[in-house]
């Protein structure tokens, strides 16, 4: 599968010159030369959430405790972290880390790996999603449109958990199958896929139990804590003085931003625009929010090119693996 390395690369390259162009590549470079430190600084915060993002994915994956399986682990994270940003829907990624992974695990341990670290990030997505907007109102004083804003926020976060923790105990139940069948998919092949997702499934739950379970939750919470650390640290550099909770809001903001607006490569444009919007409802300078995000967008474009970098090489390493043989002979 290492055609799909090269595709992703392809792709990743294409995600990073539309979104230089959207932005304006002038801007988006201008910034990252006049930030300079700032960046880099942002950047390493968000190089230990990755690092603590993989430790989620090696947790769920069962890997020994070994600097290699872990390097291999957080090759893959970082690779797949640059194609998400990149790509529509953000979701490309996990196939990316599951053909990096799949070179060393089996495919049914990698999918429930990543099935698992995908319910636990989200899961630790929702606890913030449900606790930021709620805490908002009370501690900032927030009345009237603005405050109702917040507690719907929290309100729908809230129903998505419990959505999330009937479909972690009970499964997703069968009617996708049925959607599926229904637009003309054989039943063969439907049931093959039903199978295969039944094993994912159970090996995910046989996995993923007692201590690994707690380890895995930690982690992933440690990493939400580190987003929010990020944006502190930028709102620092900037200038920026708000209330301890403004950056647990703009992370929130922006995992909603994300998942509303996952057509958009980066959230190029609607980013900023939902950072701009969160500072003025919280009646701060919204420019600022604007300038919070695009320092957010230079620390992506330092990884994605990390990322793209690493799957260049994953990429090269592999074809040259493939034709020793030959030259042998």
């Amino acid at each position: 599968m290492r055609w799909w390395n090269v595709a992703f690369l392809a792709v990743g390259l294409i995600g990073l010159g539309f979104f230089a162009a959207s932005v304006g590549p002038e801007r988006l470079f201008g910034e990252l030369d006049r930030l300079g430190w700032t960046v880099a600084l942002v950047a390493a915060v968000n190089g230990v959430t990755l690092l603590v993002d993989s430790a989620v994915l090696s947790v769920c994956l069962g890997a020994p405790l070994r600097l290699a399986s872990y390097a291999r682990i957080l090759r893959a994270q970082v690779a797949g972290h640059a194609i998400n940003t990149v790509t529509p829907t953000g979701n490309l990624g996990e196939v990316t880390k599951y053909t990096i992974l799949t070179q060393t695990w089996s495919k049914q341990e990698v999918g429930a790996a990543l099935l698992s670290a995908n319910l636990v990030g989200l899961g630790a997505n929702v606890v913030l999603l449900v606790l930021a907007p709620l805490a908002a109102p009370l501690m900032l004083g927030l009345t009237g449109p603005v405050a109702r804003v917040f507690y719907v926020a929290a309100a729908v976060s809230a129903a998505l958990g419990g959505v999330l923790a009937v479909v972690v105990v009970r499964g997703p139940g069968t009617w996708p199958f049925h959607v599926v069948r229904r637009l003309g998919v054989s039943e063969a092949k439907v049931e093959r896929a039903r199978t295969a997702w039944r094993e994912v499934a159970d090996t995910a739950r046989a996995r993923l139990t007692g201590r690994r379970r707690a380890a895995a939750v930690v982690l992933a919470l440690v990493s939400r804590g580190l987003s929010v650390a990020e944006i502190a640290v930028i709102l620092a550099l900037v200038g920026v003085d708000a209330h301890p909770l403004v950056p647990f809001l703009f992370v929130a903001n922006g995992q909603i931003i994300s998942w509303v607006t996952s057509f958009v490569p980066m959230q190029a444009g609607t980013g900023e625009g939902g950072g701009y919007a969160l500072f003025r409802s919280l009646g701060l300078d919204p420019t600022q929010g604007v300038v919070v995000e695009l320092v957010r967008k230079c620390r992506i474009v330092v990884w994605l090119i990390i990322g793209l970098a690493l799957l260049g090489t994953a990429t090269l390493s592999g074809r040259k693996r493939r034709s020793a043989p030959d030259r042998a002979s």
